[in-house]
């Protein structure tokens, strides 16, 4: 419908949209008679009846959107008292003292409009009429049509968001996200809101390499012995081309300084007693061991959704690690040539009780910590790659939301 249609950018965009609300207004304003002090007063309304219709106008336009403001919408129509759009029953106009109140208004008999025209501003005109002088040869022009002087000039500004904004919209997006995950109504016994980064969850849904995984600076980067280590026991027999010298019972060593790494951040003589915070953080161990009773048959998609979300919380090098390990240990696993890593106990075994509680661990040590810590990361490395995944609901919201909050505002 035409009063729906979507303005696009271009030269008089503002011009355009001014005149649409204009006729919009005129064309459904309902007018009729109303009694003050004993006299009627024909084809009019009042004040308080037109902010309610132009405000509900205003939010249905695409070109303004529903987070337009009632205050908003009275400046509007002190706007058209001032350009004689509209004047009180007793013929003054000119002013800007309109309030939302019961008093009485009317359409100017002077307005006229013409929306077959194209709208042009003054101040613009010579310019258009020697652009038209140049091209008469071509396809004739309607005839053209200046504005009437009395509109105000009016530009129609995007907002601009700071960072610091745009990391709050994917703060709050995610939020909310979870607790419908989760079906839950507040985070609060789960999460302290302050400990949960916008900045990090925009970082993990936007810097992704080739390989999907979250890139990051050099300095909070995996070392490059660490990446060669994984990247050949990953590919194992055939990832002996990585450079590392090639002996027998060298995947053995190579697993020792993968753990090395992840156990005790390099430093070999740090005590085992003694490990540096897990991966998915002290802060969101509540969050995570609550989504542990989603990790059944019957709710294992619920349960990947919304680990999907909470693991966009971390911060982007734990992330990186995190998800680094997890393709380790799902190939090593599975693979037939690293059985006997340990003659004691199968390899998936090993590497669940060598990896798990530098994965998931409470601060304070805490009953069952360790097989809530097995349960998680089993879950895990079997769905790795779906719970790895940045989940497009989210992002998708993030950036409708965006886009509603950069929608462009009127100013005259």
């Amino acid at each position: 419908p035409e009063h729906l249609r979507k303005i696009t950018p271009g030269p008089y965009r503002a011009t355009k949209l001014w005149n649409e609300i204009v006729q919009q207004f005129r064309d459904g304003m309902v007018c009729r008679r109303h009694r003050r002090h004993l006299k009627l007063y024909s084809a009019c309304f009042p004040a308080n009846d037109s902010v309610d219709f132009l405000h509900n106008l205003l939010q249905n336009n695409p070109n303004i959107g529903s987070d337009v403001t009632r205050v908003q919408t009275l400046q509007l129509l002190r706007k058209f008292l001032k350009n004689h759009i509209i004047e009180d029953v007793h013929g003054k106009w000119g002013s800007e003292n309109l309030a939302d109140d019961n008093h009485l208004y009317r359409f100017s008999s002077e307005h006229t409009m013409s929306l077959n025209k194209q709208p042009l501003s003054t101040e613009n005109k010579s310019n258009i009429l020697e652009s038209s002088e140049s091209s008469s040869s071509m396809t004739p022009s309607p005839p053209l049509r200046t504005l009437n002087p009395r509109y105000p000039k009016c530009n129609v500004k995007p907002k601009i968001l700071t960072e610091r904004e745009i990391d709050q919209i994917w703060k709050d997006v995610t939020i909310h996200q979870i607790k419908k995950s989760m079906k839950l109504k507040s985070l609060d016994n789960l999460i302290m809101q302050h400990n949960i980064n916008g900045g990090w969850i925009k970082h993990n849904a936007t810097k992704i390499g080739k390989s999907g995984v979250v890139q990051v600076a050099i300095e909070q980067d995996l070392p490059y012995w660490a990446l060669s280590a994984m990247t050949c026991l990953a590919n194992w027999p055939n990832g002996k081309d990585t450079g590392l010298p090639c002996y027998s019972g060298f995947e053995h060593d190579v697993f020792k300084a993968i753990c090395d790494f992840y156990c005790h951040g390099g430093n070999q003589s740090k005590p085992s007693t003694e490990t540096s915070e897990p991966l998915l953080t002290y802060d969101l161990y509540e969050l995570f061991t609550n989504i542990l009773c989603l990790v059944r048959p019957e709710t294992k998609e619920v349960a990947v959704e919304t680990l999907q979300l909470c693991l966009m919380l971390l911060p982007p090098s734990n992330r990186r690690k995190l998800h680094l390990l997890l393709r380790l240990m799902a190939k090593v696993s599975t693979n037939p040539h690293l059985t006997h890593i340990n003659k004691n106990m199968p390899t998936r075994v090993l590497l669940l009780h060598t990896f798990s509680r530098h994965i998931l661990a409470c601060f304070e040590e805490v009953y069952l910590d360790e097989l809530l810590a097995l349960k998680l990361v089993n879950f895990l490395i079997d769905h790795h790659k779906e719970v790895m995944q940045v989940p497009s609901a989210l992002v998708n919201k993030v950036e409708e939301k965006l886009e509603r909050m950069r929608k462009p505002t009127i100013r005259f």
